[in-house]
């Protein structure tokens, strides 16, 4: 990004606002200035003009590196027995369970609910 922002003779924040105000289904921009200074810079970003090749190249590189394909809930077990929280499936491999695989929050938290149930 400061590449970018070599090329056009500004900031980097400025070339930041700017990308982020042009990308697909953003309709505002939030800035967190705490000065004046920071203020006035954020707001020259209004002033500059990114070309296809500068939102090419800050497109390529911000893209994430996904994990996928990779299963982020738990595989339904074969028994129905009520397991404690936590927050990584347990290590049971066999035809019914993958092996140990991250969860997600509601998975988490229809557990913690369950364990309360359980308890009395």
């Amino acid at each position: 990004m400061a590449d970018i922002a070599r090329e056009l003779g500004t900031s980097v924040s400025r070339v930041a606002l700017a990308w982020v105000r042009g990308r697909p289904g953003v309709a505002s921009t939030i800035i967190g200035a705490r000065t004046l200074e920071q203020l006035e810079d954020n707001l020259g970003s209004l002033e500059v003009e990114l070309t296809i090749e500068h939102r090419r190249r800050l497109d390529d590189m911000t893209r994430p590196e996904l994990s996928f394909p990779r299963v982020s809930w738990r595989m339904p077990a074969c028994s129905t027995k009520a397991e404690p929280p936590s927050t990584v499936a347990p290590r049971r491999s066999g035809p019914c369970r993958p092996p140990a695989m991250p969860i997600g929050i509601d998975e988490l938290t229809r557990r913690r609910r369950a364990s309360q149930w359980t308890r009395s």
